[in-house]
Formats: structure tokens, sequence, C-alpha cells
């Protein structure tokens, strides 16, 4: 993913290739899913994905697509408000 995408539009993308790789009985579990989401995020991410991967003793999808989410908005709520990040 390039810097300055929107997040959110992230794992819309990703979960449709993981749909067509269903379809064709490829199987990825939750876990593979976190992992190549996370991979795929751009260097201003590392902070959450280090927090996501290391600070867990298993990787839930929805908890971490939330917590991306999440991440998006108070980055959006800075750059609102002039705070450099």
């Amino acid at each position: 993913m390039k810097e300055g995408t929107i997040i959110s539009a992230h794992p819309g993308i990703f979960n449709k290739l993981v749909t067509y790789l269903e379809r064709i009985d490829k199987t990825i579990s939750d876990e593979d899913k976190v992992i190549l989401i996370m991979y795929g995020l751009p260097p201003s991410y590392h902070l959450l994905v280090t927090r996501n991967l290391y600070s867990r003793d298993t990787l839930k999808l929805n908890d971490v697509t939330s917590a991306l989410v999440q991440y998006e908005l108070q980055r959006w709520l800075k750059a609102e408000e002039g705070v450099e990040l």
C-alpha cells in the first residue's frame, strides 16, 4: 500500500482478493490474513504493526481492522489540528 492511501480501502481490497482465492479452494487463516494486511501497510504504520503483532497471543482480523480504522481516524484528526505526526 502506498503512503497516503486511505486505510479503510485496504481491507476491502484485501477481502476481495481473499474471496477470489476461496473460490479456487485456497483458504487463508484469520491470523495469516492479519499478517498479510499488516505487512502490506506503509512505513508510517510501523508503530501500529509492531504493537499489534507482538502484544497479542492471537491475531483476530476484526480487532486489527478496527485498530487500523481507529489509527487512521486519529491521524486524520491530528492532521486537521495541524499536529505533526
